[in-house]
């Protein structure tokens, strides 16, 4: 497969895997930094910690359906999918 590689393309989502885990703590942890700015408490922003996201985003992988966007083989996003406990609910 091709990707795109014009900065502005559509991202490739795909599947979070563990080689995932580090880009995907680094892009949430800096994302938080600066969209909070101002908002948060300054040292709440500053105490986030990559490494610990990384082994947060490690323990957790597979329990909950967790996504990726990349450009060009690089991540610039992620999502994780909340427990389907409730879409059970309401199906049922």
């Amino acid at each position: 497969m091709t990707r795109p590689s014009h900065p502005l393309a559509r991202p490739l989502v795909r599947p979070m895997t563990a080689a995932d885990c580090a880009a995907a703590a680094e892009v949430r942890v800096r994302g938080w930094q600066f969209a909070y700015a101002g908002l948060m408490p300054q040292p709440y922003l500053d105490a986030m910690d990559m490494t610990q996201d990384t082994a947060r985003r490690h323990a957790l992988l597979g329990r909950s359906p967790e996504f990726v966007a990349e450009r060009a083989g690089v991540v610039v996003g992620g999502a994780t999918v909340p427990e389907l406990r409730y879409v059970r609910v309401l199906s049922s």
